[in-house]
């Protein structure tokens, strides 16, 4: 699991990294190097569905008391050496990275970071493992990238704000499904713009690791550019690298096609990859705009992060279904009310499939591949299985489409 700058006052970007955090939240090795083509098939019937997700367990990981059962960032790490899998968990709770075996289901290890002093780490707001004794953490909002070892140390530094707050418009974050990756020595992670208009700005800051120089990249389609009125809600990209190809893919909020390309030409192919569920996803009207964050989110489709399974050579593309403010109780519905769907596609992108989750059980933020096939977090707050003191992940394999 990684050469390319501008940000407002702190207080306007906070906000819309607030924002952005409602709407994201996918990133694995492709073993196979393909030769960009452009799928470019807009009619549904001109795809077959021939796959369909389906359950077929759940896992579980016990939690002491001061751990929340969900997170906004985790990821899965294989030891080279030994082969040892882990569930690498952020506890905000705690200000720590936990290290769970991911076969034997139990806590191996738990780095807890200071918040002051010579090692503090103010809030982590994501990370990357090398090794459990070797680890990047991003503290967003401080502007800030560490390297630290196992032992909560840090050991180097990296400014991510080196101009001012006006000159500049990105902020990094890591989000579970968005992480970031290493290319040589240059670290790339998903930002998001503060600007207005956002599509102007940039979704990728770049960090090179020797000298601590950055730079922004990532352009948004141009689609957003000709309709207009998209605002906030679209800023989000849900990306994959491949280290094969050395292609990025870009799953973009607001329109049906999944880009592809070179590190910050990410834009140069596109494959059809939308929902059957709804159709072109349209701006929204000035009316829309005035109704707040929250409204515009449940009403609106949008689509999510892209995941690869390099095990089945499969991609994995998440879409949201609108859904009305209050449900039939009269009560108000939130982000995990929506209907959530995945769409599949096969290793040249053309899609094979889709699967509409049953509703009131999956956590939307937390999807990740294993050679089993794709976790999705079981802990949606109606739930009826849902405890407070264990981590609970579904496991969803793809099946052949039963006619």
């Amino acid at each position: 699991m990684v050469s390319c700058s501008f940000l407002p006052p702190a207080k306007s970007l906070l906000k819309y990294i607030a924002v952005g955090l409602v709407i994201f939240t996918g990133i694995r090795c492709q073993n196979n190097k393909q030769q960009p083509t452009t799928n470019d098939r807009k009619p549904e019937g001109a795809f077959t569905d021939s796959l369909t997700l389906v359950e077929t367990e759940t896992i579980y990981f016990p939690i002491d008391t001061a751990t929340n059962y969900n997170t906004l960032y985790l990821t899965t790490h294989a030891s080279p050496q030994t082969g040892q899998r882990f569930l690498v968990y952020q506890c905000d709770n705690k200000n720590s990275i936990q290290f769970y075996d991911f076969d034997k289901r139990y806590l191996v290890k738990e780095i807890r970071f200071s918040k002051f002093g010579p090692n503090g780490i103010p809030r982590i707001t994501g990370f990357y493992v090398f090794t459990p004794d070797s680890l990047l953490v991003l503290s967003a909002h401080q502007r800030r990238l560490y390297l630290v070892n196992g032992q909560a140390r840090v050991l180097n530094t990296y400014n991510l704000l080196k101009g001012d707050e006006s000159s500049e418009t990105t902020m990094a974050l890591f989000t579970t499904g968005n992480e970031p990756f290493l290319v040589d020595d240059t670290f790339y992670m998903h930002a998001f713009p503060d600007r207005s208009p956002y599509y102007r700005g940039k979704h990728i800051q770049a960090v090179n690791l020797q000298n601590g120089r950055y730079a922004y990249a990532g352009n948004y389609p141009g689609i957003y550019e000709k309709k207009g009125g998209w605002e906030t809600m679209f800023t989000s990209v849900g990306k994959y690298y491949n280290p094969e190809s050395k292609l990025l893919y870009s799953s973009h909020t607001g329109t049906r096609y999944l880009y592809y390309g070179p590190v910050g030409h990410d834009l140069q192919y596109k494959a059809y990859a939308g929902s059957k569920f709804f159709d072109d996803i349209l701006p929204l009207s000035a009316e829309d705009n005035k109704k707040g964050a929250s409204y515009i989110y449940l009403t609106q489709n949008y689509y999510h992060q892209v995941l690869y399974d390099p095990y089945r050579q499969l991609y994995y593309r998440v879409a949201f279904l609108a859904v009305d403010p209050l449900n039939d109780q009269n009560e108000k519905n939130n982000l995990q009310d929506k209907p959530m769907s995945i769409i599949i596609l096969n290793k040249n992108l053309k899609k094979v499939g889709e699967t509409l989750l049953p509703p009131n059980r999956y956590y939307y933020r937390t999807l990740f591949v294993e050679k089993e096939g794709l976790y999705i977090a079981a802990t949606h707050y109606r739930n009826p299985e849902l405890r407070e003191d264990r981590l609970a992940y579904a496991l969803l394999v793809p099946q052949p489409l039963q006619k």
